[in-house]
């Protein structure tokens, strides 16, 4: 507790990692611990209608979804806990780096998207402006709806 008697920023924060790839959770899992020991990680999803029954049974803050998924992928999974659950914050994590995937992202209702290639600062950094949006602006973090957008046209030659 801070002295006022507030709990700190991101106290009992849970979270959902959905992915297909146990060592990929085992990563994210060990990652977040390392810098938010205070982050509880509800529980392994490895499939989209896992994701949306263990969110629905939890009630995490924030679910980070893989992109591809067996059963539901990540954007509908996405879509059918924000249905339900629009409450809960959804971050996207993909290798694919597509304008075409980033707008998918938007219209499913996930928050952000982080690339599988980025390291821990860039994944953490996301997560943390999702639940406190007021607390860590960041230039290189654009939310999802600015990055839907069409790219400005080209100067002239």
């Amino acid at each position: 507790m801070i002295g006022n008697g507030s709990a700190p920023p991101g106290a009992g924060t849970r979270l959902l990692i959905a992915d297909d790839h146990p060592t990929v959770h085992a990563g994210l899992a060990t990652v977040i611990h390392a810098e938010k020991p205070d982050w509880e990680i509800c529980a392994p999803a490895t499939d989209g209608r896992e994701a949306i029954a263990r969110a629905t049974e939890l009630r995490p803050h924030l679910v980070i979804m893989d992109y591809k998924m067996p059963h539901l992928n990540g954007l509908e999974t996405t879509g059918e806990i924000h249905r339900a659950l629009p409450d809960i914050e959804v971050l996207i994590f993909t290798g694919t780096q597509s304008r075409h995937a980033l707008a998918e992202a938007f219209h499913s209702n996930a928050r952000r998207c982080v690339l599988k290639s980025e390291g821990p600062p860039d994944l953490l950094r996301p997560l943390q402006s999702i639940r406190h949006p007021a607390r860590l602006p960041s230039p290189r973090l654009t939310p999802l709806s600015e990055a839907s957008r069409p790219p400005p046209p080209a100067p002239p030659p």
